[in-house]
């Protein structure tokens, strides 16, 4: 059945104001829910970054106050440790101390020191001295001589460890080390 335009005019008729007012309204209801979804979209994407930000924020201060905490812990200790560490004019001591340890591990070391302390990059108010160490002896008499290195009363931080062990553990070896002592 085909409807004319005088038919669906005569239906519009009978269907009265009220039939348009609410078709107006559901109309209008229907656009705005479709523009209140795409900024409750927007809202809802805005949101998610914000969490995310406080969230990577509220890490770091935690991180901040643990790093706060462990400084106030060990700050004490920093004037202690500086006295444990040896003067400028206590690098001929330190040479001498080297040369100890070499005779009593059977090995045969060279120390150089660089051209003057500068300050140092790894800890505020304190110097350091490029150190160059050669050691030279048996493979098995190295173990002796880097745990008696080790527990001299330096702060002492190697950089560079080079070992040439084509004698084996006990031919010849061959130790080349470069570093950093620390210095009041």
């Amino acid at each position: 059945m085909k409807i004319t335009p005088q038919a669906l005019i005569a239906i519009l008729r009978h269907l009265g104001p009220f039939f348009f007012i609410r078709l107006g309204i559901l109309i209008l209801l229907i656009l705005t829910v479709l523009v209140l979804r795409g900024q409750i979209e927007d809202i809802a994407q805005k949101t998610k970054q914000n969490r995310a930000a406080i969230f990577l924020q509220t890490d770091q201060l935690a991180r901040q106050a643990q790093l706060r905490q462990q400084r106030e812990m060990l700050y004490p200790l920093v004037a202690r440790m500086k006295n444990f560490l040896p003067s400028q004019l206590d690098l001929a001591r330190f040479r001498e101390d080297i040369s100890v340890i070499a005779e009593e591990n059977t090995v045969q070391a060279s120390l150089r020191f660089g051209i003057e302390p500068v300050p140092s990059s790894a800890v505020a108010n304190l110097k350091e001295i490029t150190i160059f160490l050669t050691v030279s002896g048996s493979g098995t008499a190295y173990a002796g001589f880097l745990n008696d290195l080790s527990a001299m009363p330096y702060f002492i931080r190697l950089d560079s460890l080079v070992f040439d062990a084509q004698g084996g553990l006990e031919g010849t070896t061959t130790l080349q080390a470069s570093g950093v002592l620390f210095l009041k």
